[in-house]
Order: C-alpha cells, then sequence, then structure tokens
C-alpha cells in the first residue's frame, strides 16, 4: 500500500494535494508565500527535492535517498513522455505511473490513482465532481455559435508579451468555454508554449478581452501585477490603449493556491474554465462564482475561504 508518492512534475503534485496530502513525499519547488497560505504545515515543511517541471530539476539521489514507493507523472501521454520515464525509471530504480492530464480524462486519472493508493472515497467525490463539471462546460459551449464567439489574449510573462497561441496545451481553459484565441503560430512547442509577441501584434489582432496570467499567488506580499496597475490607474504604456483595456475587458486568472488556468494545468481547471466561462459568456455560463470558489476550495484544496479572502482572489477577476 503506497505510502509515499513524489510528484514527477508539478501537475501531479497539485493533484496529489487534492487527493491525498498526508501521502505525499516531497515538493518540486518551495511555495511562494501565498500559495503556502494555503497548506498545512506538515506540506510546508516537505522536502524539497524538485521535479521534471519547475523551477529545480530532481537530483536522483536525493530521490533515490528519499526512496518514493512510486513516481507520479501527470502528462500528455505520447512516445516522447513514456520514454523520457522509462528512462528515469531504469535510472532511479523506483516505479513511475503515467496518467493523463487531459481535462476529459482527470475523473478516470483520479479514480485510477485514488485505486493505487488506497484512497477510493476521496478519489470518487472528486471524480463526481470532475464529471458533472466537464459535461455541463461541454454541453453549455455547444450553444455558443461561431458569430458569438469572443476573441482573446492570454498575457503572460512580466511584461504580457508571451502567449500560448491557438492549439497549445496550456489554453485548454479557454476551449472549454469556446473561446476564441486571435493569436495563431506556426513554428512554437505546444508543450512547453510561451511564444514571444509585440504589443504591435497584440494592437492590431484587436482582442475583445484581455486575460493576464498572474506570476504568483495574490496572497503573496510582494504579488505585483499589470492587470493590477491599470486597475489603479497606473501608467502601463501601450496597454492602456487596447480597446479591451480601454474599455475594462482586462482581466487577472484567480490565483490563490494555484492559477486557475494553467501552469500547472491539471484539476484547477476545472475551476479556471467555469471562471472564464462565466467572465466571457456570463449569459451561458451563469454560475454563482462565490459559492463555486468556495466549493472548489473546500473540496479539492482543503481550505475554507472566508468572505474577506474570496473577495481578495477574485478581486482581479470579477467584472468591474
Amino acid at each position: 500500500k503506497p505510502e509515499k508518492i513524489m510528484g514527477y512534475n508539478g501537475m501531479a503534485q497539485n493533484l496529489m494535494y487534492t487527493l491525498a496530502p498526508e501521502k505525499m513525499s516531497s515538493l518540486g519547488s518551495a511555495p511562494s508565500e501565498g500559495e503556502a497560505y494555503f497548506y498545512p504545515d506538515y506540506v510546508k515543511n516537505l522536502p524539497v527535492l524538485g521535479d521534471n517541471s519547475g523551477k529545480r530539476t530532481m537530483n536522483p539521489e536525493e530521490v533515490i535517498a528519499a526512496a518514493p514507493d512510486f513516481i507520479l507523472h501527470v502528462t500528455y501521454i505520447n512516445d516522447e513522455m513514456i520514454a523520457k520515464a522509462e528512462e528515469l525509471q531504469q535510472q532511479l530504480n523506483i516505479p513511475i505511473v503515467m496518467v493523463s492530464a487531459k481535462l476529459d480524462n482527470i475523473a478516470e486519472t483520479y479514480r485510477f490513482v485514488g485505486g493505487i493508493i488506497g484512497c477510493e472515497e476521496q478519489a470518487e467525490k472528486l471524480a463526481s465532481y470532475a464529471e458533472k463539471v466537464v459535461k455541463d462546460l461541454s454541453d453549455r459551449s455547444a450553444t455558443i455559435a461561431d458569430a458569438d464567439r469572443v476573441t482573446y489574449y492570454y498575457a503572460e510573462g512580466d511584461d504580457g508579451l508571451q502567449t500560448d497561441p491557438s492549439g497549445s496545451d496550456h489554453t485548454r481553459a479557454f476551449d472549454a468555454v469556446n473561446a476564441l484565441n486571435c493569436v495563431t503560430l506556426e513554428d512554437y512547442d505546444t508543450y512547453y508554449g510561451r511564444a514571444g509577441i509585440s504589443m504591435e501584434q497584440i494592437m492590431e489582432l484587436d482582442p475583445d478581452y484581455v486575460i493576464f496570467c498572474p506570476g504568483d499567488s495574490i496572497f503573496s506580499s510582494d504579488s505585483t501585477s499589470i492587470c493590477q496597475n491599470l486597475m489603479d490607474g497606473k501608467d502601463e504604456g501601450n496597454w492602456q490603449v487596447l480597446k479591451a483595456v480601454k474599455e475594462g475587458r482586462y482581466f487577472e486568472a484567480p490565483y490563490g493556491l494555484a492559477n486557475a488556468i494553467d501552469r500547472p494545468a491539471t484539476v484547477n481547471v476545472l475551476y479556471g474554465s467555469q471562471w472564464l466561462g462565466n467572465l466571457l459568456y456570463p449569459d451561458v455560463f451563469d454560475y454563482d462564482m462565490e459559492a463555486v470558489t468556495k466549493e472548489f476550495y473546500s473540496l479539492f484544496y482543503h481550505y475554507e475561504l472566508s468572505d474577506a479572502e474570496l473577495a481578495t482572489l477574485l478581486s482581479r477577476a470579477t467584472v468591474r
């Protein structure tokens, strides 16, 4: 019966925290101040051993010494990923379990991993929620006619001039609600993403909405944000020239324990997709986002948000 599970990447760590935090053997990178705000002490104090997608790469000797029962890898499963996992498994002599990161497979992933680690009850709670949300998102998004689709620009990086273009693995939350990415590029890495773009290109594309990717949890005391600066009337140069910004259609993805949209993009996408749907198509995705947010944090992140914490979390993410 496995009791010590290590995350191969941030997606695996995120999934394990929602399913069985007491069975996590390590962290990939030290949590920021805002992320740690939500963690119990025993998670905050776990050893930081790195992972294969974050800020610190695994040290094989440290991993072997930690002796996890297995390493969980949440990813898009293809020949390249399998080959890399097999190579690491042989190097460490520790089993690696690969499961799908696709939104449509989250329920199956929970049931599978829950069965392996003996957490079937919690896995079923999360799987049932996931199934319900995925079906609801699919049913609602199917009612949006092509002529009614809104365009968006996903602003990433410190200056907002990086993005994940159409077809990227990192835009699945937008895809789930039938939003139309205004950026289309041929030569970029669909898995790692973040292609460079100029402000002149963004201005020419003229998106209906600008969605900023937060750099850190809003609960970090040093959290900075282009979106917040714009809301506060500070000078952010050419961002203020964009029609979407001038008309108030700019927002930042909610980031408490994790960015609601991406990096890592696992179970948080269930919440992020509901948030985006409600933001971009409020008549179609007519959710009570305060209730949805509290339920998600309670069920998945084991945290009961206060009204004040909820207001902070959604302060850059709600229609003003």
